[in-house]
C-alpha cells in the first residue's frame, strides 16, 4: 500500500506537505517538533516559505493544508488563536478546514461511504482528545476540488467556559479508498472566545476577529 508522510515547518505558516515513501504496511508520520527552532535546525527549511516535494515518478505527491475557518480556509500554524464557537442546539465546537490534491475525494455528500476519505480529525491535549472525531467516512468532492469546511469538530468540556484557553494539538490522518495516506500534527493551538462573546464573571466582550 502507498504511504505518503506528511512534512510540517512548525511555525512558518507554510502548507503542510505529503511525501511518497514508497510502499509499506506501516502507518509511517512524522510528528513536528513543538519548538519552531528545533525544526528548522533539524530539517534545514527556511521558516518564511513554504516546501512541496513532487519528485515521485509517479506524479504530485498527495498533500492536505489543515486549518480552520466556516467560509474559507485559514492555515494552521503553531501559536494560533481558534475560536470556539456556540451552535444553535447548545452546543460549541471549532469550525476545522482542509483542503487536499492528489487524493481521492469520494462522493460529495454520502457520509459513510467507503468510497470516501476515512479521517480521523482530532484537537488533543496532551493525552485527552478535546474535540473532533475518528475513523470516519467523509465526504471530499465539491466542484473547487477536495476539501471541508465549517467542518464541526465537538468540542468535549462540560461548559464552553472550561474550554477556552485550553492549548492542543491539531491531529489529521486521512486514508483514501486508494490507500493514499495523508497526516498532520500542529501542536500550540489555543483555544478562545468567539467574537462578541461576554464572560458574565468579569463583563469583558472578546471582540476580536479569528477564523
Amino acid at each position: 500500500m502507498r504511504v505518503w508522510t506528511l512534512l510540517l515547518c512548525v511555525g512558518c505558516g507554510g502548507a503542510p506537505v505529503a511525501k511518497d515513501v514508497g510502499d509499506s504496511d506501516s502507518d509511517a508520520t512524522v510528528d513536528s517538533d513543538s519548538s519552531a527552532g528545533d525544526s528548522e535546525a533539524e530539517s534545514g527549511l527556511d521558516s518564511d516559505a513554504s516546501h512541496t516535494d513532487d519528485t515521485d515518478d509517479t506524479g504530485p505527491a498527495a498533500s492536505c493544508v489543515v486549518g480552520f475557518g466556516e467560509d474559507e480556509l485559514v492555515p494552521a500554524v503553531t501559536g494560533q488563536d481558534v475560536a470556539v464557537v456556540r451552535g444553535i442546539q447548545g452546543g460549541w465546537h471549532v469550525a476545522g478546514a482542509v483542503t487536499c490534491t492528489g487524493i481521492d475525494p469520494g462522493t460529495e455528500r454520502t457520509y459513510g461511504d467507503k468510497r470516501n476519505p476515512r479521517i480521523t480529525w482530532e484537537l488533543v491535549e496532551g493525552d485527552t482528545v478535546r474535540a473532533g472525531y475518528e475513523d470516519l467516512w467523509i465526504p471530499m468532492k465539491t466542484p473547487d476540488g477536495a476539501q471541508r469546511l465549517n467542518e464541526i469538530l465537538l468540542v468535549r468540556t462540560n461548559t464552553y467556559e472550561e474550554a477556552l484557553g485550553l492549548e492542543v494539538e491539531v491531529r489529521f490522518d486521512l486514508e483514501d479508498a486508494q490507500g493514499v495516506k495523508v497526516s498532520a500534527r500542529i501542536p500550540g493551538i489555543r483555544l478562545v472566545a468567539e467574537p462578541g462573546w461576554v464572560d458574565t464573571d468579569t463583563d469583558v466582550d472578546t471582540d476580536t476577529d479569528l477564523p
